[in-house]
């Protein structure tokens, strides 16, 4: 008896809320404490990695001349590519204008080819170099998943390592803090702040951005697949499209979870006529909007400011009034 009360009241307390907690669980098992080779943390210099580039030329991590270097790992044909981390790649490359920023894409996967990446370069659209690494980088750098990626300074010691995929804001804004420059570790951003850019490519394989809808309303909508207010929300968003996308509405439907892939993704929004951009996130909305429950709602004025926000469902009234005080 006691325990069905107990679980009566996580159920009252829970409902209310009408959203999921973000699933923190990642592919693959293990619980992410693995122990790390000396040099492949922060603040450590990063061992050496040689590789054959998508040319057949041989070359090696510390070769590489640039104030930062970004490494990126991965293991195509066994994990697939996260192809957002291109795009933010290189987003980095050019906004950073006054410094030089080297790009390293390279697969540790032993039936990888030079060929095979090559034809991975194109297809990422990306203009850095991109190889299979030589000898055994998954215990020369400790990997635990693909992607890793880290940032590394001139001298090639770690100012970052993510053991999935990195966001471009939290890139720039480690090489910021190499310049005396600290971003605001508090929650946001609050209503009344500027929403920070974003870099995203679509399931269609679109790339956009944030700031390429400035002059636009933008209703950003966080969500995952295993969360069933999530998909009951695309039903409001479609009403609110219909009636306010001719008057300057944009709506972006962004997946936290980055491996519910592109194909996933789009099945998903076709079963529940959702036409809109969706697009499977890696690191942006979670470290840089603090998103912690999904579905997380985020309205964005025509000047890039954030103006409501909220997380659970939210019905089409409630949405609805919120943007006709922008439109």
């Amino acid at each position: 008896m006691r325990r069905a009360i107990a679980a009566l009241l996580v159920v009252l307390t829970v409902l209310p809320a009408a959203g999921c907690l973000v699933e923190e669980e990642r592919p693959g098992g293990g619980n992410g404490h693995a122990l790390t080779h000396e040099g492949t943390t922060r603040g450590l210099r990063l061992p050496d990695v040689a590789f054959t580039d998508h040319t057949g030329a041989t070359g090696s991590l510390h070769n590489v001349t640039a104030d930062f270097t970004i490494l990126h790992l991965e293991s195509p044909l066994v994990n697939g590519s996260f192809w957002p981390q291109y795009a933010q790649m290189r987003h980095v490359r050019q906004a950073i204008s006054n410094l030089t920023v080297a790009a390293i894409t390279l697969s540790v996967d032993p039936r990888s080819t030079p060929a095979s990446m090559a034809a991975l370069r194109a297809q990422a659209g990306a203009d850095w170099t991109v190889g299979v690494a030589l000898g055994d980088a998954n215990r020369t750098l400790s990997l635990r998943r693909f992607p890793t990626v880290f940032l590394l300074d001139r001298d090639k010691v770690v100012l970052d390592r993510s053991d999935e995929p990195l966001g471009e804001g939290r890139i720039i804004e480690s090489i910021q803090a190499t310049w005396g420059q600290r971003p605001d570790t508090g929650v946001g951003p609050a209503v009344g702040q500027r929403a920070p850019e974003m870099v995203f490519r679509d399931v269609d394989g679109n790339e956009g951005s944030l700031g390429a809808w400035r002059g636009q309303v933008v209703l950003v909508e966080v969500w995952e697949i295993e969360c069933p207010w999530c998909i009951e929300q695309f039903h409001e968003l479609a009403n609110l499209s219909a009636n306010y996308s001719s008057r300057g509405l944009q709506l972006l439907s962004i997946d936290v979870v980055y491996w519910e892939t592109d194909a996933m993704v789009k099945a998903v929004a076709a079963q529940h006529g959702a036409t809109w951009p969706f697009a499977v996130d890696g690191d942006n909305v979670q470290s840089r909007y603090s998103v912690w429950r999904v579905p997380t709602l985020l309205l964005i004025d025509r000047q890039g400011v954030v103006r409501w926000t909220t997380f659970g469902y939210s019905s089409c009234a409630t949405l609805a009034q919120e943007v006709e005080r922008l439109i």
